[in-house]
């Protein structure tokens, strides 16, 4: 992954494991297990970094490498500030393989005219379509088609994994009627316009998802 991101909450798409009652950060063995158990892609841990919060607590970042290709990700053990104290581990899986796949998907995506990097969205990782015409959402449905394929490569590593559950990748599209380009959404009026990567859906089924997002004024 690109460099330590500082999470300033639990991130829905991680999996926290558990609490770790010690006063020190786990041993390394003991986040090597978390791995083997709750990861399906076979790897290995190649550092452990040290980072300091702004509220000062230390995090610790165990940073794992893939046996099988290069992609790394992280464990992180977090202080639990209350009860007992102790470590928590949030595992970010899912960011390592969104890492990898990133730049070949916006490849893609960005040679669509279709898409809008909107900063009004305020989405984080996901990626905007705003549509027209039927002919814009069959333009979109075939540049999604392709995204599909590019990201069907994880089936390799997680075999019949499901690719839009938050522990494996889940990789957000959003393809909105072109009239409402000017509105700011909340986070959740958003979802009504979800079409989330699965590596398995073709360019007809994904038209027939996303057909109806198209811009009512024309």
């Amino acid at each position: 992954m690109k460099g330590i991101k500082v999470v300033a909450s639990i991130l829905i798409a991680s999996s926290v494991l558990g609490i770790c009652s010690c006063t020190k950060p786990p041993k390394n063995r003991t986040v090597e297990s978390i791995a083997e158990e709750r990861v399906i892609e076979d790897s290995r841990l190649v550092s452990v970094e040290e980072e300091e919060a702004s509220n000062g607590h230390l995090y610790y970042h165990y940073v794992f490498e893939s046996r099988e290709r290069d992609l790394t990700y992280e464990i992180i053990a977090r202080p639990v500030t209350t009860g007992f104290g102790g470590y928590w581990e949030e595992i970010c899986y899912d960011e390592g393989v969104r890492d990898y796949y990133r730049d070949d998907l916006m490849k893609v995506i960005e040679a669509c005219p279709f898409y809008m990097d909107n900063p009004k969205a305020n989405l984080e990782d996901d990626i905007l379509f705003y549509i027209d015409t039927d002919e814009d959402a069959r333009e979109v449905a075939r540049v999604l088609a392709k995204c599909n394929e590019i990201v069907s490569d994880q089936l390799n590593y997680t075999p019949d994994a499901d690719l839009t559950d938050p522990k494996i990748m889940k990789y957000k599209i959003r393809v909105i009627p072109g009239n409402l380009r000017d509105k700011v959404f909340s986070y959740s009026e958003y979802d009504a316009y979800v079409y989330v990567l699965n590596g398995l859906d073709d360019e007809e089924k994904i038209y027939n998802r996303i057909r109806f997002n198209v811009n009512p004024d024309i």
